[in-house]
């Protein structure tokens, strides 16, 4: 007896000297939630209300040191709260990225007696990091006129309204204002937690990088000119001087209208792959004509990425050389553009926002000039018309967007599952988006434009 009385008392000391945690399911305890159960704050920040949770014993009487569990998608300021003399366990949380997110509260030593408390955690805004990129960094709230609303339609993207997004960014005022980065997969099927350093492919929007890179050619000289015969970039080619074909012009490669038999979805693009690099210029030059040179547009990658032929065959050295003298050099970059073909088609998105910077600024980087507004000019051209709406110029898109009663024309680069640059004039404005959204265009992003980025500027 003196034995159990003597055990039982040192059990008690050391419990109240060092608050031990009982079981559940012996003590009969009941943990109930004080505070609310669903909240509303920012992403990355500090909920504006303490968390409590009572713990009583089956005599509704308070329980002091019960050890609790604690579970976030987000952070609390202690992982293993302890109840208080009154039974309460006060947590701070910490709201993490995802819009949905959840803590979960348990007993220690029985996690199925729990609470759960959910939260909304809206987009935060933080003002892009200066990288020494070239960027000039800007704060978006000083030309932000309804935050909320701009805050509202960065968090549709977050919910999925566009489909899958990758990146978002806005220039304006020549500033880098508001950036914002998601996971999610490749074309490859691999899933990537992007980021502003991750490279994303860019799928057809290097054509319009392509394009860019044929006018500074014709600027340095390298090119006489953009009507150009084919044949006299190919002279090992004797085909290009037949009839039909010797009448196609450089020009005509540009606005997709060279005449050449093509089906990119029904197996020439395949097919053309399925070669070594060095041998898809030669594929598309040895299809059959199907149309006077100049009259249809007909979409076809092939002759796109034979331009980088072109401007192989035209300059006086490397190819990799060209594109950082003439261009990665001047826009402050440290990686070539991302042209396809002999080179990787993989650019930042903060590199793929260059291009349309030198677009909206009439073919300046800042103080840098990197190509001539005539050649700007003429690639934003209608010079096609295809589809209501939507225009092809020199490898670059034109449509109309509405917002608030006002129509305006954007020019953009598209690539393959919503790989966008996208600007205009008039609105001064450059966005760039990313995205997973594969055998699509993906411009559901310009709803985003239409519906809250616009309206919410002043």
């Amino acid at each position: 007896m003196f034995s159990i009385k003597l055990n039982t008392f040192l059990f008690l000391t050391v419990c109240l000297t060092l608050s031990c945690s009982f079981s559940s399911e012996e003590k009969g305890l009941i943990l109930t939630l004080i505070s609310e159960s669903e909240i509303d704050g920012s992403q990355n920040t500090l909920v504006n209300q303490p968390i409590e949770v009572l713990v009583t014993n089956q005599d509704n009487e308070p329980v002091e040191g019960v050890l609790l569990n604690t579970v976030t998608t987000g952070s609390v300021s202690e992982t293993n709260p302890v109840t208080n003399s009154d039974g309460i366990a006060t947590i701070s949380w910490t709201l993490g990225e995802d819009y949905d997110q959840m803590l979960n509260i348990s007993l220690k030593d029985d996690r199925s007696i729990s609470v759960n408390i959910t939260a909304i955690a809206k987009y935060k805004y933080s003002v892009p990091e200066d990288d020494n990129d070239g960027w000039i960094i800007g704060n978006i709230e000083e030309y932000i006129d309804n935050m909320n609303l701009f805050i509202d339609g960065i968090d549709k993207i977050r919910l999925g309204g566009y489909g899958e997004i990758h990146s978002i960014l806005v220039i304006k005022d020549r500033k880098l204002l508001a950036e914002a980065y998601y996971p999610g997969t490749n074309s490859s099927g691999n899933f990537i937690d992007f980021d502003r350093f991750t490279k994303h492919e860019v799928q057809s929007a290097s054509k319009s990088f392509r394009s860019a890179l044929i006018g500074i050619a014709i600027d340095q000289g390298y090119i006489k000119a953009h009507d150009d015969s084919l044949h006299s970039f190919f002279p090992e080619f004797p085909t290009l001087k037949e009839e039909g074909k010797s009448n196609i012009l450089l020009d005509n490669v540009l606005t997709m209208s060279s005449g050449f038999q093509w089906d990119e979805s029904g197996g020439d693009l395949d097919n053309m792959y399925r070669l070594p690099y060095l041998q898809w210029h030669q594929f598309v030059i040895s299809k059959p004509i199907q149309f006077v040179p100049g009259s249809t547009f007909e979409y076809n990658t092939g002759a796109s990425i034979m331009l980088n032929r072109v401007i192989i065959n035209s300059i006086d050295t490397g190819f990799n050389e060209f594109l950082d003298t003439y261009y990665a050099s001047k826009v402050e970059s440290a990686e070539l553009p991302g042209v396809g073909g002999p080179i990787h088609a993989l650019t930042t998105p903060r590199d793929m926002a260059k291009l349309g910077y030198v677009f909206l600024y009439d073919g300046y980087w800042k103080e840098t000039k990197v190509l001539s507004k005539e050649w700007i000019d003429k690639s934003t051209e209608k010079r096609f018309n295809v589809g209501f709406n939507l225009w092809y110029g020199y490898q670059w898109w034109k449509t109309l967007i509405s917002s608030e009663g006002n129509s305006y024309e954007i020019n953009y680069a598209n690539g393959n599952g919503g790989q966008l640059i996208i600007y205009n004039e008039e609105l001064d404005l450059v966005v760039v988006s990313t995205g997973g959204k594969f055998g699509t265009a993906g411009t559901e992003i310009f709803d985003f434009i239409s519906d809250y980025l616009i309206p919410a500027f002043k």
